[in-house]
């Protein structure tokens, strides 16, 4: 079902103590939803979910070898791990996101980038995640900053 409107919510019900949810998302409508459902979970198990989550998870971690000690590793992990959750990405499977004109259009990813993101903080990350971008996957890198162009023309 499609539900509008900045206050949406659902309420389950069960007598199951185990729920498995997969819900699809798209703030350009319920087909791209199920679209990036579709795309993004093609096997609605959630142990397939979680082992392609930990899978990813290893190969983000091992960008860098670099040891400490317990306490100090868990910090080191925290604040990389922070770094990849914003800029989000804010285009669907299909390549199509709400434009940044305000006028309730649908625009397409331009054809010299992979993805659209927005929710940047901008405040004072060009000194640190910035950089940490820009030596640890360029192409988002260049991603962001034409995302940076696109939501300001």
């Amino acid at each position: 079902n499609e539900t509008k409107g900045i206050w949406t919510g659902a309420v389950i019900q069960t007598t199951s103590a185990i729920v498995e949810m997969f819900v699809g998302i798209s703030y350009v409508s319920i087909e791209n939803a199920a679209l990036n459902l579709k795309t993004e979970v093609p096997v609605l198990s959630w142990e397939t979910v979680l082992s392609k989550i930990k899978l990813s998870g290893e190969r983000t971690f091992k960008i860098l070898n670099i040891s400490f000690n317990t306490d100090d590793q868990t910090k080191f992990d925290t604040a990389l791990y922070r770094t990849f959750l914003s800029p989000t990405l804010f285009n669907d499977a299909n390549r199509e996101y709400v434009s940044f004109k305000n006028d309730g259009s649908v625009s397409i990813v331009p054809d010299d980038m992979h993805a659209v993101y927005t929710d940047m903080s901008i405040w004072d990350v060009h000194r640190t995640q910035m950089p940490w971008l820009l030596f640890q996957d360029l192409q988002r890198f260049n991603d962001i900053a034409k995302s940076i162009l696109l939501i300001n023309r």
